[in-house]
């Protein structure tokens, strides 16, 4: 079942906290990483969610699930188009 966007954005503020946590201690620049959302096993709304929160890409496991979820996602992810 897929969780809804409030969920999602808590949980993807979460972990680019402990992003922007290990950059500081690895000393890094956190704008030199990115947060990729994967969406294998879940519908094209995961993709949709991962737009609509700014993230530029999504990452999926099957080029057939993949090929799906693009023809099934928003103008807001273009990236998918």
């Amino acid at each position: 079942m897929l969780i809804d966007y409030d969920e999602f954005s808590r949980r993807a503020d979460a972990i680019r906290a402990q992003m922007a946590d290990a950059c500081a201690q690895a000393g890094r620049d956190p704008a030199s990483v990115e947060l990729m959302a994967v969406t294998k096993t879940h519908p094209a709304a995961a993709a949709d969610y991962a737009a609509r929160y700014g993230l530029r890409s999504v990452g999926e496991n099957r080029v057939q699930e993949g090929v799906e979820k693009r023809a099934q996602t928003s103008a807001a992810f273009p990236a998918l188009r």
